[in-house]
């Protein structure tokens, strides 16, 4: 292995703030920018082999939201859950000459989350969502579109007491 090849630094500045009123309701909103030093990526060199390099210096800035509203008038034990965050990446490629976005940098992603913890406190269920943009991925070989795409799960979860 290149025993040059580091860890990056990233400094992150951030401003975040939170509403707390009713129990269990919230709402956190955050804005932030990171700075990055030597960041590895995939790369092509000029003999035409691939791996792993140090491309410029990048930053990264965005902002996040999150809600928790409880849903007691309802459904009893019931909590609903959103959060949405935005970001963008932008490095300047020495390998390639391009202005682009980190890898794996999803610009925007979203999530729904619903859980109910039934009264007898024994049993829970509940749902989830998650979506996210398309995202391009700069690979040696080519410019690979990356999409993250929409999830959906569910649980059930119960409490055995001995």
């Amino acid at each position: 292995g290149n025993q040059d090849l580091l860890p990056d630094d990233r400094w992150r500045y951030a401003v975040f703030s939170e509403l707390r009123t009713k129990p269990g309701r919230a709402l956190s909103v955050e804005a932030f920018f990171e700075d990055i030093t030597i960041p590895l990526e995939q790369v092509a060199f000029d003999d035409g082999s691939f791996g792993i390099a140090i491309v410029g210096d990048a930053q990264r800035w965005g902002a996040s939201a999150k809600l928790s509203w409880p849903l007691e008038r309802l459904l009893p034990g019931g909590l609903l859950v959103a959060e949405l965050e935005w970001q963008d990446c932008r490095v300047d490629d020495p390998h390639t000459g391009e202005t682009r976005s980190l890898n794996f940098n999803l610009p925007l992603k979203s999530s729904l989350d619903f859980r109910q913890d039934l009264p007898s406190g024994r049993l829970s269920w509940g749902a989830s969502v998650q979506f996210a943009e398309d995202q391009d991925l700069y690979f040696a070989i080519a410019d690979n579109p990356f999409f993250r795409g929409e999830s959906i799960g569910a649980f059930l979860e119960v409490t055995v007491t001995s």
